[in-house]
């Protein structure tokens, strides 16, 4: 057993730039999480703070914390009791390889409601959502619409959720968003779009909830199959802006996901390479989201056959299925 204690780092401007993140919702109450991709978990628990290194049975969170309030986390709960006068604590587990980065707690004035997704091979997905108290009925129309499209969408073009063990969850954070697997961060106000913008321009952004639909996309290119390096989190980022063409193909044909693509591609800037520097934990360029979305899209149509193109996709996540690669694999 490690003890340990401290404070931990506190965001500056989460989740780009990370740590613990200490608010309070418009109540006043506290809320709370910690976003620290990139950053690294060591700045809050002792880690080997390394991608490629992840626990091969999961992991067990457990959190303390104020009996007016909850805490949520990867996984599911499998424990809640009363710690001292005043105080409770909730356990999570998730019993699937995960990130460093991605486990994570969620402290705030949650409610909770319960749903289920009948998947690939006939499968029931659990689904939770975990909202401030106040968002409840906006975040029921929200999710409700564009989880279950996502599903239809993703399981179709890239095979089945990656891990039904523990469930999918979407939390509501103080922050935009992050892929924290099966408990997504969830911060866009459950608005249309990015922030209630088209990133691309060409209108067929507008229809649906953009975290929902990118952060997600996370769980099969980022989750499922993990860079070793962070230099090349092209391979996170290019095949999960791609998700969002493929989501907009599944449910409003393949010109719009042509036109979504094309419009996304003129925020590239050609500023420097995808892939960064090896062993010194150093992404490659922003571009790596609209340029790397662009060469999926380019080498699809070169392909010109998406039966084929689909297989490339659902063999990645099934042959990578919970394992680290470095781009020349992918």
């Amino acid at each position: 057993t490690v003890y340990f204690s401290g404070a931990p780092r506190v965001a500056k401007n989460p989740p780009w730039d990370g740590g613990w993140i200490f608010t309070k919702d418009k109540e006043g109450r506290p809320w709370m999480t910690v976003a620290c991709q990139g950053l690294g978990a060591s700045v809050w628990y002792p880690c080997k703070d390394h991608q490629s290194d992840e626990p091969d049975r999961g992991a067990l969170l457990t959190v303390i914390v104020p009996d007016t309030l909850t805490a949520v986390a990867n996984g599911r709960l499998v424990g809640e009791t009363k710690y001292k006068e005043g105080w409770r604590s909730f356990q999570w587990q998730v019993v699937n390889p995960i990130n460093n980065y991605n486990l994570v707690p969620y402290i705030g004035k949650y409610v909770h409601w319960k749903d289920q997704y009948k998947g690939a091979q006939d499968k029931n997905l659990d689904l939770d959502f975990w909202v401030l108290d106040y968002n409840q009925e906006k975040a029921k129309s929200s999710f409700g619409r564009d989880v279950p499209r996502m599903l239809d969408a993703f399981e179709y073009w890239f095979g089945p959720y990656p891990f039904y063990e523990d469930g999918y969850k979407l939390v509501e954070s103080s922050h935009l968003g992050m892929e924290h697997q099966s408990a997504i961060a969830y911060g866009n106000g459950f608005k249309n779009g990015y922030r209630g913008r088209d990133l691309s321009g060409s209108g067929w952004g507008k229809d649906w909830d953009y975290i929902i639909i990118h952060e997600s996309g996370h769980e099969w290119f980022a989750n499922n199959i993990t860079t070793n390096d962070i230099a090349d989190m092209w391979v996170h980022e290019g095949f999960t802006m791609y998700s969002e063409v493929l989501f907009i193909d599944y449910h409003y044909g393949k010109k719009a996901g042509s036109e979504y693509c094309r419009g996304v591609r003129k925020n590239i800037r050609n500023d420097k390479p995808l892939i960064g520097d090896y062993g010194v934990n150093q992404e490659g360029s922003g571009d790596m989201y609209n340029k790397g979305a662009g060469l999926l899209h380019h080498i699809r149509e070169m392909i010109g056959n998406d039966s084929i193109f689909r297989a490339i996709l659902t063999g990645l996540n099934k042959d990578f299925r919970h394992r680290t690669v470095d781009s020349k694999q992918v």
